[in-house]
């Protein structure tokens, strides 16, 4: 057990040495050099997957609500997520139109 356990620590201890002797390259997924095309890159990715994600929540909270029936911890839950998928919908359209206010007002146009 010890000696297993010796070995396991060594080999990690000595593999980052032969692991530097090859060159290693990452590439910059998203092909931005400066924060603020990251940042832009990031929240439009968010952005567009909101997008697709918004409606299909809304919908599946009125199916929720639809088939409540006379429960109305359900009907609650499917108005829940109707409110809780406007609300996160309002962030990101809120996100996304804050950074194009705050470059303005940094650059003096606005």
């Amino acid at each position: 057990m010890k000696k297993a356990l010796f070995v396991l620590i060594f080999g990690m201890l000595i593999l980052p040495f032969f692991a530097s002797a090859f060159d290693i390259v990452f590439n910059n997924p998203l092909n931005a050099d400066i924060l603020k095309v990251t940042i832009d890159k990031i929240v439009s990715f968010i952005f567009y997957i909101s997008l697709g994600l918004g409606p299909l929540m809304i919908i599946i909270g009125a199916v929720i609500f639809t088939t409540a029936g006379q429960n109305p911890d359900q009907a609650e839950m499917g108005k829940r997520v109707i409110i809780y998928t406007l609300i996160g919908l309002a962030a990101i359209f809120l996100a996304k139109a804050l950074i194009y206010i705050v470059i303005n007002v940094l650059r003096g146009l606005g």
